[in-house]
This record gives C-alpha cells, structure tokens and sequence, in this order.
C-alpha cells in the first residue's frame, strides 16, 4: 500500500499547473458554447429535412397506392 502511494506521489510530481489565464479559460466557454449552440441547430434543421423528405414519400406512397390498388 506504501509503495502505490509513493508511486501515485512521485508521478504526480511532474505536472505543472496549467499555464491559462481566466480570460482564456472565458474564451474557451464561450467559443465551446457557441459551437454546441451551432451543432444543435444544424442537427434540428437535418432532422426537420429529413422528417420533410419522408413525409413526402409517405404522401407518394399512398397516392400510388391509391391510384393503382383502387
């Protein structure tokens, strides 16, 4: 047990802190949220598409289905 805990302190040892400021980390969140923002209204508009597109393949379908079963 000794010897894991003087492992886990020795390679602890070698990391410094972070060399990022406040107004760099303020960036980072407002660049990520921003991309998040964008990647969630392009995923809504490819579901609205892809929601139209088979919409309207059900409407073709049921007018073929109409016009040549009746």
């Amino acid at each position: 047990m000794k010897e894991t805990r003087d492992r886990l302190i020795e390679v602890g040892k070698g990391r410094g802190l972070p060399d990022v400021s406040a107004e760099e980390i303020e960036h980072i969140m407002e660049n990520t949220v921003e991309k998040e923002k964008a990647d969630s209204d392009k995923l809504f508009r490819l579901k609205l598409k892809f929601a139209v597109v088979v919409g309207v393949l059900l409407l073709l379908c049921y007018f073929a289905y109409v016009l040549i079963i009746k």
